[in-house]
C-alpha cells in the first residue's frame, strides 16, 4: 500500500470474509413459501446481495408485488435473526489473516446486515474478539454508499480516514470508501464479483489473505 500508514481497516462482512449466502437464501426461501410464493434460487439471491434485506426482498418479489414487501421482509428478518448462521462459512484464509492483522491494526465491520444477525454469525465462527468496532444496518442512519458507517466508526476509535482501508466485495462497498474518503481493496470472491471485475477500477484480491502482503499496518 502506498501512503500514510494504516491504523484502521474496516470489513464488510457477507461476501468479503463471510459466506453467508446460504442462510440468506433459505430464510428469504422461508418466507416466501410461508406467503404462498415462489422461493427465489441461490443464483438470485447472490445477485442481489449487498443493498441490504429491504432491496433483496424488493428484488426477489418484484414491482408487481412491491405490496407485499413490508410482510416478507418481517417474515425474512424474524426468521434470519434466529437462524443466521445456518449454512455460514469463512472464506479461505480469514480466520489466520484476522488474527494477524489484529495485532496490528485496529478492525472494525460495517455491514448492511442487522444488529442480532451479525453477531450470530460472529459467535458461529468464533469471530468475537476481533474487531474493535461492529456497525451493522441497525444502527446505520443510512446505508452505504453513504459515508455515515464509517464515521460513525472513526469518531468511536477517534481516527482518520487518511489512515483507514476499507475491504469489501461490492461496488456498494467501493462507493462507501470514496464517500468517506478511505483508501479500498475489493476481492474478486464475493458477491458483488461480476460488477468490480468489470469496472476495473479498483484494487483487487483474489484471496483474503492477500491483505498480509499489502502490509496494511
Amino acid at each position: 500500500m502506498t501512503g500514510q500508514p494504516i491504523d484502521l481497516v474496516i470489513l464488510d462482512m457477507d461476501g468479503t470474509m463471510v459466506d453467508t449466502l446460504p442462510g440468506i437464501a433459505h430464510s428469504v426461501g422461508v418466507a416466501m413459501v410461508a406467503a404462498g410464493l415462489e422461493a427465489p434460487s441461490l443464483e438470485f439471491v447472490r445477485l442481489n446481495i449487498g443493498g441490504g434485506a429491504r432491496n433483496l426482498v424488493r428484488q426477489v418479489l418484484g414491482p408487481q408485488r412491491a405490496d407485499q414487501v413490508d410482510d416478507i421482509l418481517r417474515a425474512f428478518a424474524e426468521h434470519y435473526d434466529a437462524n443466521a448462521e445456518w449454512g455460514t462459512s469463512l472464506y479461505p484464509n480469514v480466520a489466520e489473516t484476522l488474527e494477524h492483522l489484529h495485532s496490528r491494526v485496529k478492525l472494525a465491520v460495517a455491514t448492511a446486515k442487522s444488529r442480532a444477525g451479525t453477531e450470530r454469525v460472529i459467535d458461529h465462527l468464533g469471530l468475537g474478539g476481533r474487531f474493535d468496532q461492529v456497525v451493522t444496518m441497525t444502527e446505520m442512519v443510512r446505508p452505504k454508499p453513504d459515508p455515515y458507517c464509517v464515521e460513525l466508526i472513526l469518531g468511536r476509535l477517534g481516527l482518520t480516514p487518511q489512515r483507514t482501508l476499507l475491504v469489501g466485495d461490492t461496488v456498494t462497498d467501493m462507493g462507501t470508501a470514496a464517500n468517506a474518503g478511505l483508501r479500498a481493496v475489493a476481492v474478486t470472491y464475493g458477491y458483488g464479483r461480476e460488477a468490480i471485475l468489470a469496472d476495473g477500477g479498483y484494487r483487487t484480491i483474489d484471496d483474503f489473505g492477500q491483505l498480509r502482503e499489502l502490509g496494511v499496518y
